[in-house]
């Protein structure tokens, strides 16, 4: 598909539409834009594009359905669709589908996706009977390959007959996406059940990153766990460069939103605004190391502190006199150590002096003399690179319901490894 920049002239190459077949009385020409007439109401499609961070280029394009209003812009017919019964869903969207299939024939688009929104409840007739969305297919020449569905956020009551659905459109070749995922119904659970292709981020996940920064530490490990379970990753409505750069920084595949191009008619030009790829990408390595100044700022004399502590430590009774030492900052919480299977080895060192950060509801978990900690990343990554410090990303303390990072160090002391942690407040004003 060509694109042009909103300042620039048409690129975009339009074919001409076969008129619509007998067969198929809900399509019309009206006012030079071929129409979706649907319950006495003339509809019409737009598209807007999807691209790739790493391709910088458009990859797919969104089918999206819009309805006259005078004397405003045209608008998304809400009411048309949220009041509509199963039946009528179903007729719209054999409609749409219609309409989008056509338009894509339109374009000069090999190699690109048609994203199609589908209702999930509709979704599951297809299958069972004379399958629009393949018919559609069929009749304007587009390969299954180049589909993808999008199971609309809508609640549905049989969850196996959406699964039985997706997995024939997967059998026949189209990709499947989850939209907004993070909002309303979909969670993980529909994830693992429907495995699809794509999953798109709810726009409110990224509002939501913009306005609390741990939000924003937490996305890119949502992002990690939807790529390890085979997905790839859209983040939508993206309106501006700091929502664009927190998609970056979560590591997401695709991107959507007015940022790079609002939904397109094809009876225009297909207007993309001039995206500067490279700034973004310097824009965002200039904020992660400016996050990384921060945090050592923030820990800079800690560090030194806590690596001379590791070197003077020559026995296990050393241990608690070099965490006293580092406990005359009131920044560190709390001194540990570990053995070398994870076992704490003795209570926890606190620092009376630090601000009261505990919370007496988890009084059961502060006891830690023989807890396994194997299981967390400060004692694995020490453990992995012996002598060399590891300072954890921000988490959860268990002990004081807050969040803190802990730094780790092995040591060999009597011909064993141990490893030395340090838990200190995290700065809410800095991220790892």
């Amino acid at each position: 598909m060509k694109f042009a920049r909103a300042d620039q002239s048409p690129r975009l190459r339009i074919c001409s539409h076969p008129q619509p077949q007998a067969q198929q009385p809900e399509l019309i020409y009206r006012d030079g834009r071929l129409c979706a007439r649907v319950a006495g109401r003339d509809l019409f499609g737009c598209f807007q594009p999807i691209l790739s961070f790493a391709h910088q280029r458009v990859v797919g394009c969104e089918g999206l359905i819009r309805s006259p209003s005078p004397p405003g812009p045209p608008r998304y017919p809400a009411d048309l669709f949220d009041q509509a019964g199963l039946a009528e869903r179903i007729a719209l969207d054999q409609a749409c589908v219609s309409l989008h299939a056509k338009n894509f024939t339109a374009l000069d688009a090999h190699g690109l996706w048609l994203f199609l929104n589908l209702d999930p409840e509709a979704l599951c007739t297809y299958p069972h009977g004379d399958d629009v969305v393949a018919q559609v297919l069929a009749a304007n020449q587009l390969a299954p390959s180049s589909i993808v569905i999008e199971v609309l956020e809508r609640p549905i009551a049989d969850e196996r007959a959406i699964e039985d659905a997706v997995n024939y459109y997967r059998e026949l070749g189209c990709m499947v996406a989850i939209d907004d995922f993070g909002a309303g119904h979909s969670n993980f659970q529909r994830i693992w059940d429907l495995r699809p292709d794509m999953v798109k981020l709810d726009r409110g996940m990224l509002l939501a990153a913009g306005r609390d920064k741990r939000i924003r530490r937490s996305l890119p490990s949502i992002v990690t766990l939807l790529h390890q379970t085979g997905c790839l990753v859209v983040a939508e409505g993206i309106e501006t460069e700091d929502q664009a750069l927190i998609a970056m920084d979560a590591n997401v595949d695709l991107v959507q939103g007015f940022l790079f191009a609002r939904p397109n008619e094809i009876t225009g030009p297909m207007a993309m605004y001039d995206i500067q790829w490279d700034r973004l990408r310097q824009r965002l390595s200039r904020d992660t190391l400016s996050q990384t100044h921060a945090v050592r700022r923030h820990l800079g004399a800690l560090i030194g502190r806590f690596i001379a502590c590791a070197a003077a430590v020559r026995t296990l009774d050393d241990c608690r006199v070099q965490g006293a030492h580092m406990l005359a900052d009131p920044r560190v919480w709390r001194w540990f150590v570990l053995d070398d299977e994870g076992r704490q080895v003795g209570r926890n060192i606190n620092n009376d002096a630090a601000r009261v950060i505990g919370d007496p509801r988890l009084n059961p978990m502060a006891r830690s003399k023989g807890a396994s900690w194997h299981h967390r990343p400060y004692f694995r990554r020490a453990m992995e690179a012996p002598g060399e410090l590891y300072i954890s990303h921000p988490y959860l303390s268990v002990t004081d319901a807050a969040m803190c990072v802990t730094m780790s160090i092995t040591v060999t002391l009597e011909g064993r490894t141990y490893v030395l942690c340090c838990d200190i407040a995290d700065d809410e004003s800095t991220a790892l």
